[in-house]
């Protein structure tokens, strides 16, 4: 049996991957606290043995400015280099050349700083045993910095805003407290002495007990009225003059309190309100920069999402992600496992995508376009024929833009071989450089519409992928 790849429709995935060469760099982990993860290692190593007689040179790059920027190199004979960013920047090289399978390079920050941040790639240069010079480069790598959950951000500001808010409130009842003990401490002393002068009245009735002394009597109580009411009056007095003052002290003293704490710390927060607006500004900056840390660059990134999450990509696609298949990493721009979605349909359709990304869908030409035209990229189809499994790949694989009609460019042909019966063979090649047709815009060069002819939109050749 011939798996073709264009005719058979029962479970086709097409996916496309960041080309990695035969070299891979390997990271011991992907998310760093800075300051607190210890011995985090870059290496670049041989994933699988080309056809090359001589490594020339093994370097890690990092990106930076939207340039890639040397970290590190070895080469034959030497010992490994590093470019140190700054004298805080402790990373430390180490690497070999010799054997395929033994060269290697490896960067190891001993405590990870902010310029381990950052995405990463190894480059090889090799010459290959036809004596060409190859270059090869690997699958980006990111270190980004570990977040904490929206749980975690939350109660954290929340737990400072209330701790503020309870230092605020202490503060408040000490001051009142302070100042009821002196309002108290008045009122005693006034009732003090008002017991004195009502003890004095009773002894001197009980010394002077005869009524001819009556209107001597009367006169010391009414003296002595007229004095402890003198005495409360000047009390009161003297109590408001004292109460003033102690405001005053108070003011002056939290005036002077206040401006001390404004040179040694940035102003702080008067009142809950204005506490809880800046808590929520806090969580608005923290949401804003986690979202920017979960948005991955490619589905590289992508972990711990199931086997075939839709994400959305800092360049803003929306995508398919392959996690499982080879190692995954992949993005997928074609799945078709029923007939619930009608793919004979014309071109703006086949240049924008259709279809539901959670089932069968098309990605898109001019998506596919943008991405292979930025980058390097492989493509990979599986499918699923009589309940066993086939595919094919290609190293390289990219479009060109709709002015070319998106014409199809790929090499580098692999894939399985159960038994002699289910050979796979290369049945892509034949559309290599063949332009996209569809139902309504035909780019073949057969006399009749292939597109309409096979109920299908594709990169037709006349000669064997369009009959009649």
């Amino acid at each position: 049996m011939d798996a073709n790849w264009v005719s058979l429709k029962l479970i086709l995935a097409t996916a496309l991957f960041l080309s990695s060469s035969a070299y891979a760099l390997k990271v011991t982990t992907r998310e760093v606290e800075v300051g607190k993860t210890a011995n985090v290692s870059l290496e670049c190593i041989s994933k699988t043995p080309p056809s090359v007689s001589e490594i020339v040179t093994m370097r890690i790059l990092k990106l930076d400015n939207d340039k890639w920027d040397k970290m590190a190199e070895v080469r034959p004979g030497g010992a490994a280099k590093v470019k140190q960013k700054s004298k805080d920047d402790k990373v430390f090289a180490e690497g070999t050349i010799g054997s395929v399978s033994d060269s290697f390079l490896r960067l190891t920050w001993p405590v990870e700083t902010y310029d381990t941040i950052g995405r990463y790639r190894c480059d090889v240069v090799s010459i290959s045993s036809q004596k060409n010079v190859e270059w090869q480069k690997s699958l980006p790598v990111s270190v980004t910095h570990k977040t904490a959950s929206i749980n975690q951000i939350v109660g954290e500001t929340l737990e400072g805003a209330m701790e503020f808010y309870k230092q605020e409130k202490d503060t408040a009842e000490k001051m009142t407290a302070t100042e009821e003990t002196h309002e108290t401490g008045f009122e005693n002393k006034f009732n003090g002495q008002t017991q004195l002068l009502s003890y004095t009245e009773e002894e001197n009735k009980k010394e002077c007990p005869d009524k001819s002394h009556s209107g001597s009597w009367q006169n010391v109580t009414a003296s002595v009225k007229a004095l402890g009411e003198g005495f409360d009056s000047k009390l009161k007095s003297l109590i408001q003059v004292l109460n003033r003052k102690l405001e005053e002290e108070k003011e002056e003293k939290k005036a002077k309190a206040t401006l001390e704490d404004e040179k040694r710390n940035p102003p702080r927060q008067k009142d809950l309100a204005t506490t809880v607006e800046a808590f929520g500004a806090s969580v608005d900056r923290q949401l804003t920069a986690l979202q920017s840390l979960i948005q991955p660059q490619t589905c590289v990134d992508v972990t711990g999402l199931g086997p075939r999450p839709v994400v959305r990509l800092t360049n803003g696609m929306l995508v398919v992600c392959d996690t499982v298949t080879d190692n995954g990493g992949w993005i997928v721009i074609q799945r078709r496992a029923s007939a619930d979605i009608d793919f004979f349909r014309g071109w703006t359709d086949y240049k924008l995508g259709f279809g539901d990304l959670s089932g069968n869908f098309w990605f898109g030409l001019e998506k596919i376009h943008q991405l292979t035209h930025e980058d390097r990229y492989e493509l990979r189809f599986d499918l699923i024929f009589k309940g066993k499994h086939y595919y094919a790949r290609y190293d390289t694989f990219s479009l060109s833009g709709e002015s070319d009609n998106y014409r199809l460019q790929l090499s580098g042909f692999s894939g399985n071989a159960t038994n002699p019966e289910h050979f796979i063979r290369d049945t892509m090649s034949d559309s290599k450089g063949q332009p996209f047709s569809t139902r309504d815009r035909d780019h073949d060069s057969s006399a009749q519409s292939c597109a309409r002819g096979e109920h299908s939109a594709w990169w037709y050749n006349k000669s064997k992928l369009c009959q009649g």
